[in-house]
């Protein structure tokens, strides 16, 4: 009879309150400046450190930092954009547009053009180009030069210019 060895223990996450450069910081490396990570993973990038790994760490910390602002009564649009963002970064399409359709509205805080901005990127990285238009057309008073900037570089990269170039019109419109 063979004897299989028991799995590793899952790697500690890379925000451990008790790793070395987090207890420099206050148990968080969110505190940290990041001219510190880098440096500390220029010299010895542990093994479990990936990009699955830093982009879920940075979403729990995304999402602690939005309950404790919503807790503590806090919370502003530049708190929920950020979130936002980290949860754009981590490539969680579904759960960015549910944050932005509902966290919001629950925080009662209207969302800018930072915010639209966010999920047209979001939108057209994972090339839904007409749920991108459709959110443009719905937030059109919202929209910045980022977010045309956006919308036309997915048509210019498909060599769709004729709609780059309507969009660049609309844009100078404004």
């Amino acid at each position: 009879m063979r004897i299989t060895p028991a799995p590793p223990p899952p790697p500690p996450p890379l925000a451990s309150t008790n790793s070395p450069l987090s207890l420099r910081y206050g148990g968080s490396l969110s505190r940290a400046p990041l001219s510190d990570l880098v440096k500390t993973l220029r010299v010895s990038p542990p093994e479990h450190f990936t990009h699955q790994t830093v982009a879920a760490d940075r979403f729990n910390l995304a999402m602690e930092l939005v309950d404790n602002a919503v807790s503590t009564g806090e919370v502003d649009v530049v708190v929920l954009n950020a979130a936002l963002s980290v949860i754009a970064g981590a490539g969680r399409l579904r759960t960015g547009l549910t944050f932005f359709q509902e966290k919001f509205e629950e925080c009662g805080i209207k969302p800018n053009s930072t915010s639209v901005k966010i999920v047209i990127e979001m939108l057209v990285g994972a090339k839904r180009i007409e749920d991108a238009m459709a959110f443009a057309v719905e937030n059109g008073d919202l929209l910045s030069v980022e977010s045309y900037s956006h919308l036309i570089k997915f048509y210019g990269d498909r060599g769709k210019l004729m709609e780059g170039l309507e969009l660049l019109k609309e844009c100078h419109e404004r």
